[in-house]
């Protein structure tokens, strides 16, 4: 993704830019990684925790992720959203592991 877009989904959503420059980093460091959970989780990083929108920054982070895999279970991701916001979730790996983990289908 790039960042214009992003801001273009933040703002559909009713938000607006505080704060460029961690999307400009998210977006550089997508560019080195591959997997598309891995790309999701550095957006998410980036929106979730580093706040650049002045709202709907856990409802643009869904967005993003459902542009880089296929949600199974939309509720459940978002609350994993919730839940890096809430705990202030750093780490990718970490992440990577709820959102995946989140996503998965119930039986």
């Amino acid at each position: 993704m790039f960042t214009r877009d992003i801001i273009k989904i933040n703002k559909r959503l009713g938000g607006s830019l505080l704060n460029i420059s961690s999307l400009e980093f998210a977006e550089e460091l997508e560019k080195d990684n591959k997997g598309s959970y891995k790309k999701s989780a550095i957006w998410v990083r980036a929106i979730i925790i580093d706040h650049p929108f002045t709202d709907f920054n856990k409802r643009t982070a869904l967005v993003v992720v459902a542009n880089f895999i296929k949600i199974e279970n939309q509720i459940r991701v978002a609350e994993a959203l919730v839940k890096i916001a809430k705990k202030n979730i750093t780490d990718l790996d970490k992440i990577v592991e709820m959102i995946k983990n989140a996503n998965r289908r119930e039986n």
